[in-house]
């Protein structure tokens, strides 16, 4: 029986080792989702900054 004991404490240990494995990838992987989105907004006002800034530099070369 000792042994039996022994090979349900270390699944119970294994379990719990892989409850926290599995929580901490789906954090690792909402984490991943936040900043893919927030590089996409950067991206995005980025695109629009170098934009106005394009037409700012032909409106100004049209002024000279």
């Amino acid at each position: 029986m000792a042994g039996q004991e022994r090979l349900e404490a270390r699944l119970v240990d294994i379990t719990a080792l892989h409850d926290r494995l599995h929580g901490r990838k789906r954090e690792q992987t909402e984490a991943a989702r936040a900043s893919t989105s927030q590089l996409s907004e950067l991206r995005a006002q980025r695109t629009a900054l170098e934009k106005e800034l394009n037409e700012l530099r032909e409106r100004e070369s049209r002024n000279e």
